[in-house]
């Protein structure tokens, strides 16, 4: 009876352990998605600061139609760092 219950134990061990490595590998994946995201905006408001003064203003107008979209998906999504993009 004693080595069932410890087999049983390291079981639950060695499940609880594989769920946290898969959470954290969640985690990580979203987080880096998210860089990924928030660097895309910081190149693009550097590549307008490069660009004819005329377009410049009606290009920032896009960049936060942008935003807002994907603030939008990100409500709705079970993702909710959405906070993360900056609103100018």
């Amino acid at each position: 009876m004693f080595e069932y219950k410890k087999r049983e134990a390291i079981r639950k061990q060695e499940e609880a352990h594989k769920a946290s490595v898969n959470e954290l590998q969640v985690i990580m994946a979203k987080w880096a998605e998210d860089m990924r995201i928030e660097q895309f905006f910081r190149d693009a408001e550097k590549d307008i600061e490069r660009c004819d003064a005329a377009l410049q203003e009606q290009l920032r107008e896009r960049l936060r139609a942008a935003k807002e979209f994907l603030r939008a998906k990100l409500r709705f999504s079970d993702y909710s760092n959405g906070e993360r993009l900056r609103s100018d």
